[in-house]
């Protein structure tokens, strides 16, 4: 089955002032020129993104100029209560948004990990009585500054850092991780969408997402070297409410396992998720994968489930494409070839392998690529943000898309 881009069309241009709802609001913050005791208009921004968060209602809609937004006082994280749309990569008069030119990140120090203890960069916990949409478009997400990476263990020849170090051993300079999520929510009613955003050097998971009656969409984003899972989206109690989970149109790189040294069969997935959810997973790039590129946990093996998995571009997934955990948690991998064994998914057509001509090889690290084919020691090694963002539009129609409004 062919899929067009249909969502992503002047998804990036969003006019900035459509009418909508007369209850809700249009606020603005820039990290440059923003004052908190602003009202939060386009010509007297707000200087911080969670002073914004705490002013907003649900359905109110937040532009974000430019700059790194690390939340009150740069404690290093931000926390979402609302039902909110929030749109970074904005110009400082808000007249133009191109998120590759007007980088709107989440890129802390290693300093803030004291004050950010265990939290994500975005945590969401969003109230039941909150049943709208949460937006989270155009912020580029790095942790490769707060990790902490062996000087020498680990290290491949080009690439800029020794392997990550997890709690409680030291990095080079002393730095200790901070494994938290790049993102981490629940939510129990309403959808959330989360598009062209890059999540690089994620220490414990790019996206971790718990839902009840909910609908989730990961679209146009790039995943570079996360470990466990690039996203993984699951329900709080399983087979209880529908739910769905949409993931199209990603660039999925270098997924790594659960630590160094431990068995390779802990984790390393680019996308996972639980059964009970309706799941469509389509046009995507997965690929360098310590395990497989999808994951599907508590699948029972006598009933039909609605998981669509078409139109992927698969790269160098260590154990296979995919692995499936049955009633009694045994787990079975399969190649994409067998795909069509798999009786009782919805669809699992059309998905194809990369190849020397598909362009994706002339925008990845090589460096790191090799390293990650041949050096056993190698883990969660910084991967540079720059080379991460060189990712947008390396393939046609598979993986993060370049769309209106982007200039690579």
């Amino acid at each position: 089955m062919k899929r067009t881009v249909f969502f992503i069309v002047g998804m990036i241009c969003v006019v900035l002032f459509t009418s909508h709802s007369v209850f809700a609001a249009d606020l603005y913050v820039s990290k440059a020129i923003g004052v908190n005791k602003n009202e939060g208009t386009k010509h007297e921004p707000l200087k911080n993104l969670q002073k914004a968060l705490t002013k907003a209602k649900s359905g109110d809609r937040i532009y974000v100029a430019q700059g790194n937004y690390l939340g009150l006082l740069d404690r290093g994280y931000i926390d979402i209560h609302k039902t909110v749309e929030i749109y970074g990569g904005y110009s400082p008069d808000f007249q133009h948004r191109d998120i590759l030119t007007y980088q709107t990140t989440m890129t802390p120090p290693e300093t803030t990990n004291g004050t950010a203890r265990n939290k994500a960069l975005m945590e969401i916990n969003i109230p039941q009585k909150e049943a709208k949409t949460l937006i989270i478009d155009g912020f580029i997400f790095d942790k490769g500054d707060s990790n902490g990476y062996d000087k020498t263990k680990g290290k491949v020849e080009g690439v800029s850092s020794g392997m990550l170090t997890l709690p409680p051993s030291k990095g080079d300079g002393n730095i200790v991780t901070n494994r938290a999520p790049i993102i981490r929510g629940a939510m129990q009613h309403g959808s959330i969408i989360i598009r062209n955003c890059v999540l690089n050097n994620g220490p414990f998971q790019g996206i971790l997402l718990g839902i009840d009656e909910v609908h989730v969409s990961i679209l146009n984003n790039i995943f570079t070297s996360n470990t466990i899972c690039a996203a993984e989206v699951y329900e709080r109690i399983p087979n209880s409410k529908p739910a769905s989970f949409e993931f199209a149109y990603n660039t999925v790189l270098f997924n790594w396992k659960e630590g160094a040294g431990i068995d390779d069969m802990s984790y390393g997935f680019g996308v996972r998720f639980m059964s009970g959810i309706k799941v469509d997973i389509h046009n995507n790039i997965i690929g360098f994968s310590n395990l497989v590129g999808i994951d599907i946990s508590r699948v029972l093996t006598d009933e039909s489930h609605d998981f669509t998995i078409s139109n992927n571009l698969f790269c160098n997934n260590a154990k296979g494409e995919l692995s499936v955990h049955y009633k009694k948690n045994e787990s079975t991998l399969f190649s994409m070839d067998e795909f069509p064994n798999l009786k009782n998914f919805a669809e699992t057509s059309e998905n194809i392998r990369c190849n020397q001509k598909d362009g994706l090889e002339k925008v990845i690290n090589k460096a790191y690529m090799k390293g990650f084919l041949s050096n056993p020691v190698m883990f969660a090694n910084r991967y540079p943000l720059e080379d991460s963002i060189k990712l947008w539009g390396a393939v046609k129609g598979f993986g993060a898309q370049l769309v209106d409004g982007m200039k690579k």
